[in-house]
């Protein structure tokens, strides 16, 4: 865990530094501006998320103006993205490579970047453009936003389903829900399907989460959805 947290630590500093030495060096600093960043269901950025669940999948979308009225060309493009939890630490840093990039004229550039929030809590969004990785130079402003992740709860009734299970049956009389949904294994063919049947307080791994039943009130199977370190992503 230790060496986890150094090795994200210096992945900040190596982004971020460059940022402030460049723009006093007057290089031109920021090449594009008036970012505006925040999370999005989408990776085109035309659904924004109004609630982040841990667990689900969303977008760190942010977007930038050239200021310029001729076209700007911008060489190895890369957007970085760092969360930072309400402590203080790294939750996620990353850098998605959009390669050689020309921003028309008064003209927006957009960037979204995959993010799987695992963990309920406030985050800090730090988002920005770089030329390069292993030497990069800042392209832009740093874009900062606050972030509320909730804990994933999902209130289904029988053939309803949330993207991870199907409720199938609700049976009051024995305080049970049967569910079924998909799982992934090392076993050709590698994608799966099954059926459990579950009591308050039990669960089921359903990739990466453990999906628990919390109550059945009204006919309705109320789910609590807990990350475990799996993947979502199947063997091709």
């Amino acid at each position: 865990m230790a060496e986890f947290l150094l090795v994200i630590l210096l992945a900040s500093i190596v982004c971020v530094l460059p940022i402030v030495t460049w723009a006093a060096a007057g290089s031109g600093y920021p090449y594009l501006i008036d970012g505006k960043g925040k999370i999005m269901d989408d990776f085109s950025g035309n659904r924004e998320s109004r609630t982040v669940n841990a667990t689900d999948y969303y977008f760190i979308y942010v977007e930038f103006s050239n200021p310029a009225e001729q076209p700007t060309d911008l060489v190895r493009v890369f957007h970085i993205v760092n969360v930072i939890d309400d402590k203080g630490y790294p939750h996620f840093v990353d850098g998605n490579n959009y390669g050689n990039h020309t921003v028309a004229g008064h003209a927006p550039s957009e960037y979204s970047f995959f993010w799987n929030p695992l963990v309920p809590g406030n985050y800090t969004v730090e988002t920005f453009l770089v030329s390069d990785y292993e030497t990069p130079q800042a392209l832009t402003n740093v874009v900062t936003f606050q972030v509320n992740v909730d804990e994933k709860v999902a209130a289904l009734g029988e053939g309803q389903s949330n993207g991870r299970l199907q409720v199938d049956i609700v049976n009051e009389a024995d305080n049970s829900a049967t569910i079924s949904y998909d799982y992934c294994d090392e076993i050709p063919p590698y994608m799966h399907h099954t059926s459990a049947t579950l009591h308050p307080g039990e669960y089921v791994s359903i990739n990466s989460v453990d999906a628990y039943l919390a109550e059945i009130r009204g006919g309705i199977a109320t789910f609590k959805f807990v990350t475990n370190g799996g993947s979502d992503f199947c063997l091709l």
